[in-house]
């Protein structure tokens, strides 16, 4: 499958991941050397941003293949014909997504924050669908709060919730 990272003006030409590390141009031992540093510098900061929680979303796709991207980076996407090796395919669109941006001297944006998330919401629902819900939660032998979550989860693909 092919991985893709969009430079940050959305209009130049799209990068095609290769897997292989950047090579220095030959030149002058001291050009190259500060090349070398500066390559050095913007790997260090890549691994540095790839270990940070920027939000993965992935998709299955209606051939059955996977699409998978980092939300906060904008043309930061690829496919896979596994989720496995589309989220693989990802960390490596990703890396050359930052590179390309640190490169172009453009800034990268923060992972989504979850703080101002507290896990608690109200919602009103039908008595009868709540009604419902008590009955299967209580069937499940887990909390109603526990029911909906799993529900809720399950629904936008969390699977982490119960």
């Amino acid at each position: 499958m092919r991985s893709f990272a969009l430079r940050s003006n959305c209009s130049a030409a799209v990068d095609e991941l290769s897997g292989a590390a950047p090579t220095v141009p030959t030149a002058p031992e001291g050009k190259a050397t500060a090349e070398m540093i500066t390559m050095n510098k913007i790997q260090e900061e890549v691994k540095r941003r790839q270990d940070l929680s920027y939000t993965r979303e992935i998709v299955r796709n209606s051939d059955g293949t996977w699409f998978a991207r980092i939300v906060e980076f904008p043309g930061c996407m690829t496919e896979g014909e596994t989720a496995e090796e589309a989220l693989s395919n990802l960390e490596d669109a990703m890396a050359l997504w930052i590179e390309v941006r640190l490169e172009d001297g453009d800034s990268i944006p923060e992972p989504t924050s979850t703080d101002a998330y507290s896990g608690k919401f109200l919602v009103r629902v039908p008595k009868g669908l709540h009604r419902e819900l008590a009955r299967r939660a209580e069937l499940s032998g887990v909390s109603l709060n526990q029911y909906v979550s799993v529900a809720l989860a399950l629904t936008v693909g969390e699977k982490s919730a119960a």
